[in-house]
């Protein structure tokens, strides 16, 4: 919420699901200095309405106690790409999802 639309885009583009549709360390630097150099790009917000579509940023906050499995609270949040990746690291349980720390 309330991020910068620019900001927001960026940050967009480096969570692509397909490694090759992420931008380049050096675009991300470039963008980025870009960013501070002009600041007034960072007072544009996305309205609302724009027709965007940006799941990411969905702020209905959906009820936890209503999921039975670690896939139906993915797929609640947008992030059902990552099923599988939670499976094979052995986050199948939300005891052990709740677990998770940055290491």
């Amino acid at each position: 919420m309330d991020c910068p639309d620019a900001q927001c885009q960026l940050m967009l583009d480096c969570w692509q699901k397909d490694g090759n549709h992420r931008p380049k360390s050096g675009q991300i630097v470039n963008t980025s200095a870009k960013l501070m150099r002009n600041p007034n790009s960072l007072k544009a917000m996305a309205p609302l309405s724009s027709g965007m579509n940006l799941p990411l940023l969905d702020c209905t906050i959906p009820d936890y106690t209503s999921f039975n499995t670690v896939d139906e609270w993915l797929d609640a949040i947008k992030m059902s790409q990552y099923k599988e990746s939670f499976a094979s690291a052995g986050f199948t349980a939300f005891g052990v999802v709740s677990q998770l720390t940055v290491e």
